[in-house]
């Protein structure tokens, strides 16, 4: 029987409302996937190899940040603000670094939604 069948009276309408509202409350931000029990062990490699490429990749972008910042004498996060708020200008080497910032920040997110996938069996 699922949530939807069963008896009508208070008690399982109750049980239905109640399931159909956590389903939307909790799980609305989640997607699945399907897939085969047999493929599994595939995707879990070809995710471990796509977020080993995104680390590296991150590294990379990090240095070149920390470039930035030695060579003007200030942090990633002061530069943001101040050229956030048009204090810089836009020469051609503030965009670099603004770009090297976003793509770094991008990396970072899709690492923390990789470490956050869960597999069910």
């Amino acid at each position: 029987m699922n949530f939807t069948e069963g008896k009508k009276d208070k008690k399982g309408f109750f049980f239905v409302t109640f399931c159909k509202i956590f389903r939307r409350l909790v799980l609305e931000d989640y997607a699945r996937v399907l897939i085969e029990k047999n493929g599994l062990p595939s995707l879990k490699d070809s995710i471990i190899i796509g977020k080993e490429v995104i680390e590296r990749k991150l590294a990379v972008y990090k240095k070149k940040i920390r470039r930035f910042e030695e060579a003007k004498g200030m942090s990633n996060k002061k530069f943001l603000t101040l050229f956030t708020n048009g204090k810089l200008g836009d020469d051609k080497e503030w965009l670099e670094w603004e770009h090297i910032a976003n793509v770094s920040d991008l990396l970072k997110k899709k690492l923390d939604d990789l470490a956050r996938l869960k597999y069910e069996y």
